[in-house]
């Protein structure tokens, strides 16, 4: 049973909680409450749980900071925040504190439980791997590398030493080979050095109990996952998500075979895999591609990318099927570099991103692969040049909203005027100055309110209220409240600052 503790000052949604949730049946017990953060972190202490459940605005200590102390001696802890507050400062908190989910008030149970069973099945996951390695601490991890070095090299190894440890060589299973490029500019010592890493990663994304992954030589990973959990789906997943993290390591080359293999038949594919390694000088250099497909996207016509692909896809890629999706693989991956960089991605310009990744794994011929790099090249072309001129629109748009509002920022109708200005709704027109600028048009115009009133405190004759009225305030207090948020100080503090300054200046 996991050990769970509800920390909320809310004690109608604590005892909710408590009695509404059948939570034997979760696999959990309740071991302790507490009505705010600073008991919170006493009951941790004393009761070690498993998962807390916390509000996160409490009285004396909220939850955000309840977490940080508790994380500092029981990092491990699953925690779920709660909270009435739905917004960006409070979600962004919760997620540097790496919790499992947060979840809005009023609470829904079945939210709740949902979230709980999500949380109880990944406790039981890190059990299962745990119980694993415990099984596994008398058996070299070396042992099980060599012997699987072995398999990948030669069909004739031990089997009998293969079931002594374990491993399940007449099961299905789908191999990959990473490795260092002739061309990369990290050296092979280093590399070597950044293979632990780099399979950590790779671990991270396929951590399966039947999952292999072997140092194979100085460059070279190879990745052994089983066919059972790695389905076609998943498997397309992960070398899409594979690819974006290993651009880190300098030219990487990656091939893969997209059919499972029997482990104890491996070594026939491995060795395609190994000769498809080979013409590493026809992989494409990542910066070359990058300017290449940065230049191409936003000028291009057909005959330039149908000569880019060609380019590409010369004599070996033509003669190699493997090695042809592994090249389509680093422009796909590059492409949705440059979509990145324009707050972009697959998902706007096709109805499911994973229709890029779909038909590339699916095309057994290479005459349709390169088919489709030139039609995936076009249609991102013809997105982002679409795009980019939509955002000089916005621009025009955008100067047009800062000129009016810098003209009329004292008009209490402000949004309405500036939208009938540009003969858009209030909506558009502060989607528009939002995407281009980052704020909204009432941002903008508080900030030119506060900045004019700022030039009017120098002025000792006209008093506070008088102040507020000019800058578009008909209520003192609302001009005060506005004032101190965004200087940090109340209007007549700013002016007494501004008095001190004069003084010290004359006095100097």
């Amino acid at each position: 049973m996991y050990r769970v503790l509800l920390v909320d000052d809310c004690l109608p949604d604590l005892s909710g909680i408590v009695k509404n949730i059948d939570w034997a049946s979760l696999g959990c017990e309740i071991v302790g409450t507490a009505s705010n953060g600073e008991m919170g972190i006493k009951k941790a202490h004393e009761v070690k749980p498993d998962i807390i459940i916390t509000d996160i605005s409490m009285p004396k200590m909220n939850g955000i900071d309840m977490t940080r102390e508790i994380r500092k001696e029981m990092p491990d802890t699953s925690i779920i925040f709660i909270s009435c507050f739905d917004e960006f400062n409070y979600i962004k908190s919760a997620m540097d504190q790496n919790v499992s989910a947060y979840i809005l008030k009023p609470i829904k149970l079945t939210e709740l439980i949902a979230t709980i069973e999500k949380v109880v099945a990944t406790l039981d996951q890190k059990k299962r791997y745990e119980k694993l390695e415990d099984s596994f601490k008398n058996i070299s991890a070396t042992q099980i590398e060599n012997l699987l070095s072995d398999l990948l090299l030669s069909e004739d190894f031990d089997k009998e030493y293969a079931n002594l440890l374990n491993i399940p060589y007449d099961e299905m299973f789908r191999p990959i080979l990473i490795t260092q490029a002739d061309d990369s500019e990290v050296s092979p010592t280093d590399f070597y050095k950044k293979i632990t890493e780099l399979k950590e990663i790779c671990r991270k994304y396929a951590d399966f109990e039947k999952n292999y992954f072997i140092k194979f030589g100085v460059t070279s990973l190879v990745l052994l996952l089983h066919a059972d959990d790695m389905t076609e789906n998943k498997f397309k997943e992960y070398i899409q998500t594979l690819t974006q993290y290993t651009d880190a390591y300098g030219n990487i080359f990656i091939s893969f075979s997209t059919e499972p293999i029997k482990l104890s038949e491996v070594s026939k594919t491995f060795s395609s895999l190994l000769n498809s390694s080979h013409p590493k000088a026809n992989m494409p250099n990542m910066q070359n591609l990058y300017n290449s497909l940065s230049s191409l996207l936003f000028s291009g016509n057909q005959k330039d990318i149908s000569e880019f692909v060609d380019l590409y896809f010369d004599t070996e890629v033509r003669e190699n099927l493997t090695f042809s999706k592994t090249v389509s693989v680093q422009i796909i991956n590059t492409i949705n570099l440059i979509l990145h960089e324009y707050n972009s991605n697959f998902s706007n310009i096709f109805d499911d991103e994973f229709v890029v990744w779909n038909k590339l794994f699916n095309y057994k011929s290479i005459i349709n692969i390169k088919q489709w790099m030139i039609n995936l090249i076009s249609a991102v072309s013809s997105y982002l040049v679409t795009e980019t001129a939509q955002l000089d629109k916005y621009d025009i748009t955008t100067s047009k909203i800062k000129a009016f509002i810098n003209e009329h920022f004292p008009s209490p109708t402000i949004l309405e005027d500036v939208a009938k200005a540009v003969n858009l709704s209030v909506n558009h027109a502060n989607n528009i100055f939002k995407t281009t600028t980052g704020q909204t048009m009432f941002n903008y115009a508080v900030k030119m309110r506060i900045n004019r009133a700022k030039q009017l405190m120098s002025d000792p004759t006209l008093s506070i209220s008088t102040i507020s009225r000019e800058v578009g305030y008909a209520s003192s207090s609302y001009f005060t409240t506005a004032f101190k948020k965004n200087v940090g100080m109340s209007p007549m503090q700013y002016r007494n600052h501004l008095t001190e300054s004069a003084d010290q200046g004359e006095g100097e």
